[in-house]
């Protein structure tokens, strides 16, 4: 692991981290940067695929998958999050009580949605004839 692991060390009540190398930092932001940008513009799809097709909008399960691409931008700062530790340690040694209350919180929120999905499906298998009939429509 070597010198461009970027670990921690924990000796009594004081935190001290390990700079990244430069090599270990131009990799991570290279990697990064365009999963940052991925992310962003598939989430943005799936929003704007559900919005302008009416047959997705009228499935129940599109306003899940909606919900669940509109929590995802959420996740977009765990990856900022890591861009920033990279170049500034003390702005995020100062956020990152809160952030982990938000991650902890998005992971919840992603496993309902993920829950909702798993339903819908599972009535949709179960009942492929009447699922039109159970499933509310949105008109």
């Amino acid at each position: 692991m070597g010198d461009s692991f970027d670990g921690s060390r924990h000796s009594g009540g004081s935190f001290t981290a390990l700079s990244p190398s430069i090599v270990s930092t131009a990799l991570q932001t290279a990697v990064l940067g365009p999963t940052v940008i991925a992310y962003l513009f598939g989430n943005i799809c799936v929003c704007l695929a559900i919005w302008r097709v009416r047959s997705l909008r009228q499935k129940p399960d599109s306003y899940i998958l909606a919900s669940l691409a509109m929590c995802d931008f959420s996740w977009l700062s765990c990856l900022l999050f890591r861009l920033i530790w990279l170049y500034d340690f003390e702005a995020v040694s100062r956020l990152c009580e809160h952030f982990v209350i938000i991650q902890a919180t998005l992971v919840h929120v992603d496993i309902a949605h993920i829950c909702l999905l798993s339903c819908d499906r599972y009535i949709a298998i179960l009942y492929p004839l009447t699922y039109t009939e159970i499933a509310p429509e949105h008109a």
